[in-house]
């Protein structure tokens, strides 16, 4: 009786170690990926979305919609893509000489891939069709095999040539996230935000945010001017009063607006000196003009323009950390912002988030709608179809357990049905 019960008590010894050491990993695991944090997360699908589908991509930083020929396209700039055999704990890891650039064009059964771009470690890309010549912009921001990376690498131009792009010109760039181009005074200009230097508080910026303009004679870009910047996310272009601004956002020293005078662009406002500020964006309502700006972990503010300068108008509120990329988008006398949110926690321990966040403008200032799924999101596109629905799409980089090969997601959405409720 005595062995009967022995063995019956080293059986449950061993049935109980063997439950605590499964645990155990899954709990370790979900300390490293945030993942328990994360899953809790997700939203449910608001009523007023309808998934139309699911594009097969890698660590998808933008997805950026466009036309040519009223036909429809969306270009997905990717990071990297995973290495077989590598167990991958963050957002910087994978083989970004493979990743590319995925052009899908829209068919009767969806859209469908037509070509991938020999990019590298891309993080944004940006379609404009200037005098007929329709140009694709690729940032990129380095190159190489985890954990040989190399933040010194090409960002490029491409051209529309027949049914496809070819490629029209290359930059010898470092650290390049965000790319844009605008005609001023009659000329197309590409402004490339690049940097991947911190700020010691003693070192001058190292980096130089370049800025080239399509030369009419040679029909290549020059260098006409390079901005100093440490980590530089954005810089966009923008029309105000008959001057012509520029947006700088430096994760490292904060936001700055340049204005420009003759030919070059000169500091005008210091927004704020706030690190990890990641987004902004400029745009109009009833009458007025706003700049949103998005800071990964003190949230979105709005400011608005007045008397020559911009003012602090509204804090948004939000619950989840993380903002990063901005859409503003108009239809119907309805102005939406989609915020993306990318992650929470430390570098090393960094915390996937799995929704983004829709407000609406009511009169004088942002309300908060709801959220939607995403994926370790920078950015989230809105447009206006040929059909005249209203989509989104989202660009997905990691699962919460930090696999690149993740869907990006491009939804139908009923704006007048946008509610709380969803």
């Amino acid at each position: 009786m005595k062995t009967l019960r022995s063995y019956f008590s080293y059986l449950t010894l061993v049935i109980s170690g063997l439950w605590m050491l499964s645990h155990a990993e899954s709990m370790d695991h979900q300390i490293i990926s945030g993942s328990s944090t994360a899953a809790a997360e997700q939203p449910v699908l608001p009523s007023s979305f309808s998934l139309t589908q699911s594009l097969d991509t890698s660590s998808a930083r933008c997805l950026h919609y466009f036309t040519i020929s009223s036909n429809e396209y969306v270009a997905v700039a990717q990071l990297s893509v995973n290495i077989p055999g590598l167990e991958v704990k963050n957002l910087n890891s994978g083989d970004r000489d493979q990743a590319g650039t995925k052009i899908y064009k829209k068919m009767p059964e969806g859209y469908e891939l037509i070509q991938t771009l020999d990019t590298r470690g891309s993080e944004d890309v940006v379609f404009y069709d200037y005098h007929g010549q329709k140009f694709l912009a690729v940032a990129s921001i380095g190159q190489g095999k985890y954990p040989n990376f190399n933040s010194k690498t090409k960002s490029s131009i491409y051209r529309w040539r027949g049914d496809q792009f070819e490629l029209f010109q290359t930059f010898d760039l470092e650290g390049a996230k965000h790319v844009a181009m605008q005609v001023i005074n009659n000329r197309l200009y590409a402004f490339f935000s690049t940097g991947v230097t911190i700020n010691d508080g003693s070192a001058a910026p190292s980096q130089q945010s370049p800025i080239y303009v399509l030369d009419p004679d040679t029909n290549q870009f020059t260098l006409v001017q390079s901005i100093p910047t440490y980590f530089a996310y954005v810089l966009d272009p923008f029309v105000l009063d008959g001057a012509t601004y520029l947006s700088l956002v430096d994760a490292q020293q904060g936001t700055t607006i340049y204005r420009m005078n003759g030919k070059l662009f000169e500091p005008y406002q210091v927004i704020n000196q706030e690190k990890n500020d990641r987004h902004s964006a400029v745009f109009q309502t009833d009458g007025k003009t706003y700049l949103i700006k998005t800071n990964l972990y003190s949230g979105t503010t709005l400011y608005r323009w007045q008397d020559g300068r911009f003012h602090l108008t509204q804090t948004i509120d939000t619950e989840i950390t993380g903002a990063n990329g901005i859409t503003i988008y108009q239809k119907n006398g309805t102005t939406l912002a989609f915020i993306a949110h990318y992650i929470g926690g430390t570098r090393n321990l960094p915390e996937v988030k799995t929704k983004s966040s829709i407000y609406r403008w009511d009169g004088d200032q942002f309300n908060f709608v709801t959220y939607y799924p995403s994926l370790a999101s920078s950015s989230t596109e809105a447009w206006s179809g040929l059909d005249q629905q209203s989509y989104i799409g989202v660009a997905n980089q990691s699962t919460v357990n930090f696999d690149y090969r993740t869907p990006s997601k491009i939804y139908r959405v009923n704006i007048e049905s946008l509610s709380k409720n969803d």
